[in-house]
């Protein structure tokens, strides 16, 4: 069996095809708000309610609060970031088995 890290976020499909595979994700914005610290919320558990599509997660010593949105918009084309693709080639030298 072959495991992949999912490091690259948004630019996955990019990366992914790189070593020559395609990765059936859809990028979308995505809007949420990180509070500032708060050391209280570290090990607490992240919640999601589905019904009012919302979440709140633990960053580090933050909390995240986002929602998904009925009409989200969809990322066609996402602006390349150097770094990553070259950290992505990197990566994909390393890759066997494919």
């Amino acid at each position: 069996m072959t495991y992949m890290n999912h490091i690259p976020g948004v630019w996955a499909r990019e990366v992914v095809a790189m070593v020559g595979l395609h990765l059936p994700l859809v990028p979308m914005k995505h809007a949420y708000v990180v509070t500032e610290s708060i050391p209280e919320v570290q090990g607490l558990p992240n919640i999601r309610d589905h019904d009012a599509s919302i979440y709140f997660r633990v960053q580090d010593q933050s909390l995240c609060m986002g929602g998904y949105e009925r009409n989200p918009i969809v990322l066609e084309k996402v602006r390349a970031c150097d770094d990553l693709m070259n950290l992505a080639l990197d990566i994909g030298h390393s890759f066997t088995g494919f």
